[in-house]
């Protein structure tokens, strides 16, 4: 994921900033980019509408992620492909964007 036009603002005791532009990203060995990758991963993930306490026996679909790696299980090729649109959507609106050179169906 990258960062596309993305605007930022700064909590200070409890007052915000103005609105900046973030115009470079973090480089991935940054011990920042990990924590800033998980909860946005964190947000797409819970965003997806998939039930988390079942497994793929008794589901439709099911997600599961590790460090910058995301598994879509399904039932059928629909079922994934509607996984992939809702979280591309999700990224969307959070500034990111997929990286699909690794998207395998």
């Amino acid at each position: 994921m990258t960062l596309v036009n993305t605007n930022s603002k700064v909590k200070i005791q409890r007052k915000l900033s103005h609105t900046f532009e973030i115009t470079t990203g973090l480089q991935q060995g940054d011990s920042l980019s990990t924590l800033l990758f998980n909860l946005c991963m964190e947000k797409i993930i819970r965003n997806v509408r998939i039930n988390p306490g079942g497994t793929i026996f008794n589901i439709t679909r099911q997600c599961l992620a590790y460090a910058d790696d995301v598994v879509i299980l399904g039932r059928s090729e629909g079922y994934i492909k509607r996984t992939l649109e809702e979280m591309a959507a999700i990224t969307h609106q959070i500034g990111l964007q997929m990286n699909d050179t690794k998207k395998n169906t």
